[in-house]
């Protein structure tokens, strides 16, 4: 999915998120999502998702979940192990 298919409001509006969550029959404590900036990592924390932020260099970025260094490591055994939250 993409933004424009599901939200008229951007980030860093949960909106986005949550919209997206519903359009997919999922409830966003369910859902994971993958963000590079503050502004997404809000967005998708303020939505109730589990966020891996994506940094190169590998330098945590607090507000997220999990860092992960590249999308190499984002394994389908990753996100199994994503908690699920009540």
């Amino acid at each position: 999915l993409s933004l424009d298919d599901v939200a008229p409001k951007g980030k860093p509006d949960p909106f986005p998120y949550m919209q997206a969550a519903k359009h997919l029959g999922l409830e966003p404590s369910s859902v994971a999502a993958v963000e590079d900036s503050v502004t997404g990592i809000t967005s998708a924390k303020a939505a109730g998702l589990y966020v891996f932020a994506l940094s190169p260099d590998g330098k945590p970025m607090s507000i997220a979940d999990k860092t992960i260094a590249s999308l190499n490591v984002l394994h389908l055994h990753l996100l199994q192990a994503t908690p699920a939250r009540a």
